[in-house]
């Protein structure tokens, strides 16, 4: 069940926790009975996905000191690309 904050002119700020079905702009001050608006917040958002956390964690912790990357992964890089199979290739310049 989601929890909502209002505001009470006199009382402050308080909570209330409803079905969203039965959500309210306005609701009685819990302890003055005065109209009260709702507050708007940010989100409560709870631990994300795992792997978004290990993401996280990792770029977090490579932050002072990073990887240097020699090669692209899972390419050696005195192999060349093997050529093209459309004979219309032949034609264009080798590099």
């Amino acid at each position: 069940m989601p929890t909502y904050s209002y505001r009470c002119p006199s009382c402050g700020p308080f909570d209330v926790r409803v079905p969203m079905s039965a959500l309210r702009e306005q609701v009685p001050c819990r302890v003055c009975s005065a109209p009260s608006a709702r507050v708007f917040q940010a989100p409560y958002l709870a631990s994300g996905h795992s792997a978004v956390n290990r993401a996280i964690q990792r770029a977090e912790a490579s932050a002072e000191d990073p990887q240097v990357v020699h090669d692209l992964p899972g390419k050696r890089a005195d192999r060349r690309p093997s050529p093209p199979r459309d004979p219309r290739h032949a034609s264009l310049p080798r590099w």
